[in-house]
């Protein structure tokens, strides 16, 4: 949904450059939550049940490829790829610039592997000690909130006494600033998950075949519940 927020705020930006992107974002939210507000007052939610589960799944898998494909270049360090363009145009410019890839990629890439590898140690782990499954499954799940303060030290050890963000070893945050987010700047305003934290539900099921937690987006409370499958 905040790939559809930020697609719109550049369409919006573009041909209306007056107004400030936190502002559409916002609006955005409130027509949003409008909309999901009425479905719930006139107990429409059993619309919900004939979503038919392959456009959503060709739609996560779409958005699975844009996202990933346009994190690439960042993670390789490469510059001078627009993530907007199409996601062939993309790949392209990416193999392109693949020679000018910079210190960054050891970052990504090693970043990248030791999260699947944690994963792939935990489910081993779970398969051969089943009584303690939940506790690996657990430790697997925290296993981006581990590499990212890990790295965040690394960072922090590398990039001690720099001021300008531009002079670090690879490319990091820099000053981000209080309150809400500079209007010249949309780029970080594409990323605020704005229906996951007012306007949706999500819970984490269990694989019966693997120790992944799926994410189900259900409407609001005001919605009657989905009837529970037996096991």
């Amino acid at each position: 949904m905040s790939t559809i927020v930020g697609n719109i705020i550049v369409k919006v930006t573009a041909e209306h450059p007056d107004l400030d992107p936190a502002q559409i974002a916002r609006s955005l939210a409130l027509i949003s939550g409008a909309i999901l507000l009425f479905f719930g007052l006139v107990r429409w939610g059993f619309i919900v049940e004939f979503i038919p589960l392959v456009a959503i799944a060709s739609f996560m898998t779409g958005s699975a490829i844009s996202i990933g494909v346009g994190q690439v270049a960042t993670m390789m360090g490469i510059k001078d790829v627009n993530n907007r363009d199409s996601t062939y145009l993309v790949i392209i410019n990416t193999l392109k610039g693949l020679p000018t890839t910079s210190l960054d990629a050891a970052m990504g890439l090693s970043a990248l592997f030791g999260l699947y590898f944690i994963r792939w140690f935990c489910s081993y782990m779970g398969n051969r000690y089943p009584s303690r499954k939940k506790t690996w499954f657990f430790i697997s799940t925290l296993r981006m909130a581990f590499i990212i303060i890990l790295y965040i030290l690394v960072s922090w050890l590398v990039n001690r006494g720099i001021t300008d963000p531009k002079k670090a070893k690879f490319k990091i945050l820099g000053p981000v600033p209080s309150g809400k987010f500079a209007s010249s700047d949309p780029s970080p305003v594409q990323y605020l998950p704005l229906d996951s934290a007012k306007h949706a539900l999500t819970i984490y099921s269990l694989e019966q075949d693997s120790n992944t937690p799926v994410p189900l987006t259900l409407p609001p409370r005001c919605f009657p519940p989905l009837p529970q499958r037996s096991p």
